[in-house]
């Protein structure tokens, strides 16, 4: 049951994957169309969302912690799909998604994203190491639009990292800000590919060690989401030396943002 549960999240992911790097390929699109199919995923994730959360509920004190962690992984995986889904409807329309911002602990963020992407690189024998304090780097942030961003740099650090590779997330302050960095041991990115990453479509030379499907939209989306919070994203690499990534978002401010909710 463990491991159909853990194909099952991962094969989810490669079909959305390859769903958006399908869309390069599409002439036209009839935004009546994009809507109504939208909408009809919108339903369809809720759904699976009310599901994952009872099975949570049901299942809670009955089975391992590893099996424990693949739900929470299809859980996290869920929200992310919604999340792309009510952009994809929204902008259909000519309307941008709102953001709810609030207080968010940052480093529980990347405690889970990090989870979920351990199954993964497990196959290919990459070990993510974590350097967190959680209830210390608290954000205000929208919490699905920052997992989002930050799912996009895991993403990439888990497909361009060597078999046997490293990959680390931080959380730590920088002046008013919140920093989440991914540093892995991978290739590197040369000056020219580091100068179009955040491009429209572009795809840099380094190739996924696994065969994995890069979309090219990864770190535009990222840098989106992340500046629509008051952030910013910077890339640090050398050919050869690796990269780390780094999300920078507003640092939660009582008594400029108010209390945070309980």
């Amino acid at each position: 049951m463990k491991k159909q549960l853990a194909g099952s999240i991962q094969s989810a992911k490669e079909s959305l994957d390859k769903a958006l790097e399908a869309l390069d390929d599409i002439p036209d699109l009839n935004i009546r169309s994009v809507s109504y199919t939208a909408h009809k995923l919108k339903n369809y994730l809720t759904v699976m969302t009310a599901g994952t959360d009872l099975l949570a509920v049901t299942l809670a004190g009955r089975l391992d912690p590893q099996l424990h962690s693949y739900i929470e992984g299809l859980q996290y995986t869920v929200q992310l799909m919604r999340n792309v889904v009510c952009r994809l409807l929204l902008n259909a329309n000519g309307v941008e998604p709102p953001l709810k911002l609030e207080a968010v602990d940052v480093s529980l963020i990347a405690f889970r994203a990090a989870n979920f992407y351990r199954r993964k690189s497990e196959i290919k024998g990459t070990v993510i190491d974590t350097d967190l304090h959680s209830g210390d780097h608290i954000g205000w942030i929208d919490k699905i639009a920052f997992a989002a961003a930050l799912d996009n740099l895991l993403s990439n650090a888990v497909k361009y990292t060597p078999r046997g590779g490293h990959v680390l997330v931080t959380t730590d302050f920088a002046n008013e800000m919140v920093s989440c960095s991914v540093r892995d041991n991978g290739p590197g990115i040369s000056e020219s590919d580091g100068e179009r990453l955040f491009q429209e479509g572009v795809k840099i030379a380094n190739t996924p060690t696994a065969g994995e499907s890069s979309t090219g939209y990864g770190l535009l989306v990222a840098r989106d989401l992340v500046e629509r919070m008051g952030g910013s994203i910077t890339c640090a690499s050398k050919p050869g030396e690796g990269s780390t990534f780094t999300l920078f978002v507003p640092r939660y401010d009582p008594e400029r943002h108010g209390p945070a909710d309980s």
